[in-house]
């Protein structure tokens, strides 16, 4: 299914991005991963297989944002599929939320998956490319809370609705995920929370063939969706 195909993932070194660079790999597509540290960079693309390739991009700036894509698409030749899986989370309470964690985290997690969209959706009528747009949010997307990290993702569903709307008469498809408690660098020390009904953290390889699914054929008539995959922990917060 994805033979051939070129897949860009922004913050693919670790976590949910790296399982998810894994399998399409696996599935043949052609992998461009980015992040802020090489040397994760090389490891994950060592580890991936020849499928893989990286550059360098601090999503954050959004100054260099249309310059790194065209860059992805120098890379690759074109872009198929786009998951914008890069964050940034602070843990600070309310009141100690400052300007600057404000701006790192509004920026990361939720201007630079705008302006990607626009950057991707654009590139992809003017070539007519029929291609998928992932972004990654989190359950936190549906929860109300006055830390930016919570801000930001429900910015990411909005997003993720609102361009899904404006590319689908294109034959571009855009969705996004939201994971609950996933076992990443984040969760470390929490394997088995017990308000999680299923019992257990989701492993990454789940998400990532979650965003594989929403970045195929089979997921075409899904638009706009944020799509929650939290082991039940959804279903028993009060939104």
């Amino acid at each position: 299914m994805f033979k051939g195909k070129n897949v860009v993932i922004t913050g693919g070194s670790r976590g949910i991005g790296f399982a998810t660079a894994k399998i399409f790999a696996e599935a043949n597509a052609n992998v461009l991963i980015t992040g802020r540290n090489e040397e994760a960079l090389k490891n994950a693309c060592a580890e991936i297989g020849r499928n893989c390739r990286y550059i360098i991009w601090d999503i954050a700036r959004l100054d260099v944002l249309d310059d790194k894509i065209n860059e992805c698409i120098q890379n690759l030749g074109r872009i198929d599929v786009f998951v914008n899986n890069a964050g940034a989370l602070v843990r600070e309470s309310p009141m100690d939320v400052t300007p600057e964690s404000w701006e790192l985290v509004i920026n990361t997690n939720m201007s630079a998956v705008f302006f990607a969209c626009q950057k991707l959706i654009d590139y992809m009528i003017k070539n007519d490319i029929r291609g998928h747009i992932v972004n990654v949010a989190s359950e936190n997307a549906f929860m109300f809370n006055a830390n930016p990290y919570y801000i930001s993702k429900w910015g990411t569903r909005a997003i993720t609705g609102g361009w899904g709307l404006y590319a689908a008469p294109y034959g571009i498809v855009v969705n996004g995920v939201a994971p609950g408690a996933t076992k990443t660098d984040m969760t470390k020390g929490a394997d088995n929370p017990a308000n999680i009904p299923r019992g257990k953290l989701a492993k990454p390889e789940e998400i990532g063939e979650l965003i594989k699914f929403l970045a195929s054929p089979a997921a075409d008539n899904i638009i706009g969706e944020t799509v929650l995959s939290t082991g039940g922990h959804n279903l028993q917060v009060p939104w």
